[in-house]
């Protein structure tokens, strides 16, 4: 206790790191913590940090920066404006359809987080996994050979049903060997299971990356894109439940049946 900055994850130790500032510049002192820290992906013990460095402590990654008043309120402002924005979403439903809503709730994810593409999937295993909205991503991409993204992240996602976030892929323990990330030079990336609250049960997911260099992940995108996850989760559940009424209607239509009032309209059988 008595930390000013606490981080609530298993590999964090209880006291970590030291982070002063009595004069410049910054420094970072490790605190005899069990799994270390790393800036820019070497481990250390004693660093000064200047600005823009990427901390990792344990497996939680923090982008170190150095900011005026002036860009600190700047920056709050906007991100009050874009979770704002999340939130609002969430609440409107403007398309005309669930494939629409769909195409709504991808282009927020990017333009909201300054992703560069992504896609929604819906399936629980690889080999049943549909795209049901996809934006930057063409037809071609989509062979093993050149798919644009990470088939790894994906599969691991799917497996563990856990989210796969790396705010930079080339210093990940996983992602950074596979060649997939080393040709199309993916910085940022993060993938999201869509799971159904009550029963658990795994819907799809998200898959969201960049290629620009100075796009990181941060603890507020994740809330924004946590936030839109479950509006994607109510319109993949109602995806379903209409696809199986329609094949209901449709069984029910082929169906020989003695009663002349089913698969009829009520209105029509009222007036």
């Amino acid at each position: 206790n008595g930390c000013d900055v606490i981080l609530h994850h298993p590999t964090v130790s209880k006291i970590h790191a030291l982070l002063s500032h009595e004069e410049k510049p910054w420094r970072l002192k490790d605190s005899a913590s069990s799994n270390g820290i790393q800036i820019n992906g070497d481990f250390v013990s004693d660093f000064e940090l200047f600005g823009n460095e990427l901390i990792t402590l344990g497996d939680v990654e923090c982008l170190f920066e150095v900011q005026s008043e002036v860009q600190r309120q700047a920056i709050a402002s906007h991100n009050q404006w874009r979770l704002s924005q999340a939130q609002q979403l969430t609440r409107e439903e403007h398309a005309f359809n669930l494939a629409d809503l769909l195409e709504e709730r991808l282009f927020s994810m990017l333009s909201l987080t300054g992703l560069q593409r992504g896609m929604i999937l819906m399936g629980q295993t690889i080999d049943d996994l549909v795209v049901c909205s996809a934006k930057s991503m063409r037809h071609q991409d989509f062979s093993v050979q050149e798919f644009e993204g990470s088939m790894g992240a994906i599969t691991s996602c799917l497996q563990n049903q856990q989210d796969i976030i790396a705010m930079d892929v080339s210093k990940h323990a996983m992602l950074c060997k596979r060649n997939s990330i080393q040709q199309k030079h993916i910085a940022a990336l993060c993938c999201l299971p869509i799971i159904e609250q009550t029963s658990k049960q795994l819907l799809g997911m998200i898959y969201l990356d960049s290629k620009l260099s100075s796009k990181v992940l941060t603890e507020l995108d994740m809330e924004i894109l946590n936030t839109l996850n479950h509006q994607v989760m109510m319109n993949l559940q109602a995806i379903s439940v209409e696809n199986q009424l329609d094949a209901l209607m449709k069984e029910i239509a082929q169906k020989q049946t003695e009663s002349q009032v089913v698969n009829q309209p009520i209105l029509s059988l009222v007036s």
